[in-house]
């Protein structure tokens, strides 16, 4: 082989394979939206490998140190910002319950992409299931109730006769848990309160952050659902002590919830508190 077709072929091989060595800044940037829009759909779809092509920007750091550093409320904002990022109206397996429903996630930045793999508390298959029954118990509540109040109370009900915590060493942290198994944890009774809510057309958000228990404070969720104009707080595991819930923790104001609760930053800033704004009073409950 003569010196001019060597020097050819390196020629063709390193124009070829360009793509393969482009350094990360030579990829072309996509916005946070973007790049929290397509996380969130890869979650909702419940793919356990996938990338999102981008450069190395802030955003892609922030996404790598946050998930793999686990530092908790930098791990759930991420997820968080995917749900809002990818939330479908009238699709209640997204946004809240997509980030509601990861279990475990490792990343890694290489070849002009972040590379994801995921792990969920819930099959597809699973998912399915709790669509299902969050359908039909949505249309008993549905139909025996003329108020939304009357409808948020009855799912507060149905949840406390279905699920019961689970104290198990490897517990359920599902809906599916609580809803086929009988037994989930906080994670679970909020996943739960929002399907039911949304699927009943009342809008109802998955919120995460710590509850105080003696001097200790432990990671925690629960929801917050709009009523007459006003935001509320709503607690169904603390609430679950027996076939009927108490309402220590229903319709209740932040400042009520202070004493013990504490939401994570991202459920704090201005422009959350702006879009939710939160009522100054506790819900003057009807008779139950």
């Amino acid at each position: 082989m003569t010196r001019k077709i060597k020097i050819l072929i390196i020629f063709l091989f390193l124009l070829g394979g360009w793509g393969l060595w482009q350094e990360p800044d030579q990829i072309q940037a996509k916005s946070a939206k973007n790049i929290y829009r397509e996380l969130g759909q890869n979650l909702c779809e419940r793919k356990s490998s996938f990338q999102v092509e981008t450069n190395y920007n802030s955003t892609a750091r922030f996404i790598v140190k946050a998930i793999n550093g686990r530092s908790t409320s930098k791990y759930y904002k991420v997820f968080f910002l995917a749900g809002k990022y990818y939330d479908q109206e009238d699709d209640f397996e997204d946004g809240d319950y997509a980030w509601g429903n990861v279990s475990d996630v490792y990343c890694y930045y290489g070849s002009g992409a972040l590379h994801f793999d995921a792990q969920y508390l819930e099959s597809r298959k699973k998912g399915k299931k709790v669509t299902k029954l969050v359908k039909k118990q949505a249309e008993k509540i549905q139909a025996s109730c003329q108020t939304n109040y009357q409808r948020i109370w009855q799912t507060y009900c149905y949840i406390a006769k279905t699920v019961k915590y689970d104290h198990r060493k490897n517990p359920y942290y599902s809906a599916w848990g609580g809803l086929v198994k009988g037994k989930t944890v906080c994670n679970g009774y909020a996943l739960i309160c929002y399907r039911l809510l949304n699927q009943m057309g009342i809008p109802c958000r998955f919120v995460t952050g710590k509850i105080k228990d003696g001097k200790k404070w432990y990671l925690h969720a629960w929801n917050i659902v709009e009523i007459d104009g006003k935001w509320y707080n709503l607690d169904s595991c603390q609430d679950d002590w027996g076939k009927k819930p108490y309402t220590d923790y229903f319709l209740k104001t932040d400042k009520y919830f202070s004493k013990d609760h504490k939401r994570d930053s991202f459920y704090r800033t201005k422009s959350f508190k702006k879009k939710y704004p939160m009522s100054k009073k506790n819900y003057k409950a009807e008779e139950n």
